[in-house]
């Protein structure tokens, strides 16, 4: 029976998602300091929904066990993620079976709340055949 090897390595890149940047406002005609009856305010930055992680990583190219062999990218038929946000122990999954995804070797999860996280993958075959999981990396989100 072959295996694939789970030489599957994570990197994290991590960025705030929503709002952002600064607020103009238009030429309203007005002088420095006057608040006249049709001055224009300056809108809010919104606070951000949430924050994103991209999760990247190596394809995977052999199998391991009795008939050690490539694995060439069209026998990959995914990757599972799974990660939790460590201080509420909830265990999510990402199934990500996407062609042009599996393709880039990189995936963005969103709307994550701050917290200390931790993310492992794993791979499989369009035989429903999975790796062991990865090594567990770790990361600070909006903290």
């Amino acid at each position: 029976m072959k295996k694939i090897v789970a030489s599957v390595s994570l990197a994290l890149v991590l960025s705030a998602c929503g709002g952002g940047g600064s607020t103009t406002s238009g030429g309203s005609g007005l002088l420095p300091g006057d608040d006249g009856p049709n001055s224009v305010q300056p809108t809010p930055t919104p606070e951000p929904t949430g924050f994103s992680a991209l999760i990247e990583w190596d394809r995977p190219t052999r199998r391991e066990g009795e008939d050690e062999g490539s694995l060439l990218l069209d026998e990959i038929g995914g990757y599972e993620i799974v990660y939790r946000d460590i201080t509420e122990n909830i265990e999510h999954i990402e199934i990500v079976d996407n062609q042009s995804i599996i393709d880039r070797s990189e995936f963005e999860l969103t709307a994550l709340k701050p917290g200390r996280y931790e993310f492992r993958i794993a791979v499989f075959d369009k035989f429903g055949m999975y790796s062991d999981y990865s090594e567990t990396a770790y990361a600070d989100i909006g903290m």
